[in-house]
């Protein structure tokens, strides 16, 4: 390993691709109640999530041969961004296991953290590719590596929102349903 890379310093670099472990988490916390609720057929789209999974998975294959190889052959530190592809491709392939089976609101949330994953992943090997080419200026490269991450931060925020406000809703239906029956049962017994 190139010196430092393994620093204390260095830790928020490693774990950075568990973010979205760590955002679906708190999504799921906050809606416990409804983690073990059975998917409906529209929610569970295996096929449609799988095509998309599987072609990213073939790229981060590729994208690890290909640093791997250019690692032996360059001046350059690809050890983080090999890392990055590294967690790329096993996240591809842990969301595209998870599509087969996934039936409940938590295995779809963790699917979508693995895909997450994935695609942090490949974004952050593009962004420290691009820090560590030594022939752009810092402004150029503070430019092109918001440009790289913007998007995916966005795109995430949006996701997280979306279903925060979905989940809100069902837990609005479902204690509005309990008052229901609640006063239903009490008046039966009246």
């Amino acid at each position: 390993m190139e010196n430092g890379v393994l620093s204390f310093w260095y830790l928020p670099l490693w774990l950075l691709p568990l973010l979205p472990v760590l955002t679906r988490s708190i999504l799921m916390f906050r809606h416990r109640r409804l983690v073990s609720e059975r998917l409906c057929e529209d929610e569970l789209d295996r096929q449609a999530h799988r095509g998309v999974i599987l072609s990213l998975s073939g790229f981060s294959f590729t994208a690890v041969i290909a640093l791997v190889l250019l690692n032996s052959t360059t001046q350059l530190s690809l050890e983080l961004p090999i890392y990055y592809v590294l967690w790329s491709f096993a996240a591809s392939l842990a969301a595209l296991n998870t599509q087969s089976y996934k039936s409940t609101m938590w295995q779809d949330q963790m699917s979508t953290a693995l895909y997450e994953i994935t695609t942090l992943s490949l974004v952050l090997t593009l962004a420290l590719l691009i820090v560590s080419r030594g022939s752009f200026t810092t402004c150029l490269k503070s430019i092109l590596v918001a440009i790289v991450l913007l998007p995916w931060l966005f795109d995430h925020a949006i996701r997280l929102g979306l279903k925060a406000r979905y989940l809100q809703r069902l837990e609005t239906r479902s204690a509005e349903t309990r008052e229901e029956v609640k006063h239903d049962g009490s008046g039966q017994k009246g």
